[in-house]
């Protein structure tokens, strides 16, 4: 579009009634729902905001228009064709911490030496997007943040860039730097200087029953174990099974809350062969029974089925349950725990278990259907939910993305859902949140007219801005 006011052109896949540049005003006799939609968004700080971080703009036009800027948001925008001349002409300006994370800036040498005094260091050693080489990172040594550099992983670390600046490294953060070339002779050349703790835990090892014997007294086998867990061969776990930490390496799918990508060969064979490991650890089977890398299909729950903690298989939720597993061991699971544990495991099952329709008709008075509400494994379909309405949690019904979601299935529970919950779900198509968005609005706000509805909707905070940037 153009504004023929101030000559700004912009493309609107909607159209619109202002210019988002200046004050005029197009003429327009009817307001339709798409164009509230983009009139919220040029009506807000918070669109013109995200056009300065976001939009495709040239320094022309942003040279045309400077007073209007949101300077901090430009300098974090990547699609602005940004030259030397507009960041000296506006420099007073930038934000010069988001530029030096900004990876479209034109980068080289000349570039930031003539803003040296302007940079922010720390980000820009942090920055992926220079052109790094050891004549680059030469050229500024004595400006960069080492520690920040020393976790750059768009650096070559071969050993002749840690050569090059062999004083200049943080060596624990970059002994953990997936960018390092490793290999025995590396690792044999800085030997001394490496924190074996972080190298242990690096990905990057090119990890082989070699390798590791060679600087066998120097691995942590804590950190050492889960490295091998994640990159996991049947040679390397049978070859050091004794040096393994079973526990926290293997048997443990976490690591302080963080997951671990595990791609050791769990099945019936490895657990029988490995499982005197796992009874030695404290708390293994605990620990196995929670790890979500573990693909707990029924055989391999029957299989095992006397050494798995309950408590913590009923929260897992890579368990394949089934309704023989719920039914053929429904005592043994209730009588082997406290009523307290039976009723987690009947909400683990309620919420993870993929019923079936005929099986829920069935069995009923033990399902909890609250809980039943979130499962995300069961085909649901309107008979179901019809059948159950007055028993399930509207609230998470709303919620759930396993649903068949469609105008039908909207129009018949109109009055259950949650709308905001609705409104605010990244699965509901933009279809029925058109349906719905009128609706709400007149039933919440009788008295304002219809474009002060949604632009006092969306402020107050009662539905999701991005919603309006579908």
């Amino acid at each position: 579009m153009k504004c023929p006011q101030c000559g700004s052109e912009w493309h609107s896949a909607k159209e619109v009634d202002r210019c988002p540049f200046c004050d005029y005003i197009f003429p327009k006799e009817n307001v339709d729902l798409d164009f509230l939609y983009e009139e919220i968004r040029i009506d807000t700080e918070g669109f013109k905001k995200n056009l300065f971080k976001a939009g495709h703009l040239t320094v022309k036009l942003l040279t045309f228009h400077s007073h209007t800027v949101s300077w901090d948001e430009l300098s974090s925008n990547i699609y602005v064709d940004w030259n030397e001349d507009f960041i000296e002409k506006f420099q007073s300006k930038l934000n010069w911490n988001n530029l030096s994370w900004n990876p479209s800036l034109p980068w080289s040498i000349e570039f930031i030496n003539k803003f040296k005094d302007k940079w922010d260091w720390k980000a820009l050693s942090l920055n992926e997007s220079l052109p790094w080489s050891i004549q680059f990172i030469r050229s500024f040594s004595d400006k960069w943040d080492w520690e920040a550099l020393s976790s750059n992983k768009s650096l070559s670390l071969s050993s002749g860039t840690i050569i090059s600046f062999y004083n200049y490294w943080d060596w624990k953060v970059l002994s953990k730097n997936e960018s390092l070339q490793l290999s025995i002779d590396m690792i044999t050349a800085f030997k001394d200087k490496w924190n074996w703790e972080a190298l242990s835990s690096n990905k990057a090892l090119p990890l082989s029953i070699e390798l590791i014997n060679s600087f066998i007294n120097n691995w942590d086998w804590h950190y050492l174990s889960m490295n091998i867990a994640t990159n996991a061969t049947d040679q390397l776990i049978d070859y050091f099974k004794d040096k393994i930490h079973w526990q926290w390496g293997f048997c443990s799918g976490d690591y302080y809350g963080c997951s671990l990508h595990q791609t050791i060969p769990w099945s019936i064979n490895f657990l029988h062969k490995y499982s005197s490991y796992i009874d030695r650890c404290d708390m293994g089977w605990e620990l196995l029974s929670s790890n979500t890398n573990v693909p707990i299909s029924y055989a391999l729950f029957k299989e095992f089925v006397h050494k798995w903690n309950f408590e913590s298989l009923a929260k897992n939720e890579s368990l394949q349950w089934n309704e023989a597993m719920f039914t053929i061991y429904k005592d043994y699971w209730i009588d082997k725990y406290s009523y307290y544990n039976a009723g987690k495991f009947y909400e683990s099952f309620c919420r993870n278990a993929p019923l079936s329709d005929d099986y829920i008709y069935q069995n009923e008075n033990l399902i909890i259907f609250e809980v039943l509400s979130l499962n995300k494994k069961i085909k649901w379909n309107e008979k179901l939910i019809d059948r159950y309405k007055e028993r399930l949690d509207w609230d998470a019904l709303s919620r759930n993305p396993a649903l068949p979601w469609n105008e039908e299935l909207y129009y018949r529970f109109k009055n259950k859902w949650d709308t905001i919950g609705l409104l605010n779900s990244t699965f509901i198509p933009i279809n029925i949140k058109k349906i719905i968005i009128p609706n709400y609005i007149d039933r919440s706000y009788k008295t304002l007219d219809k474009r002060d509805k949604y632009i006092r909707l969306l402020r107050e905070g009662e539905i999701d801005y991005f919603l309006f940037f579908i």
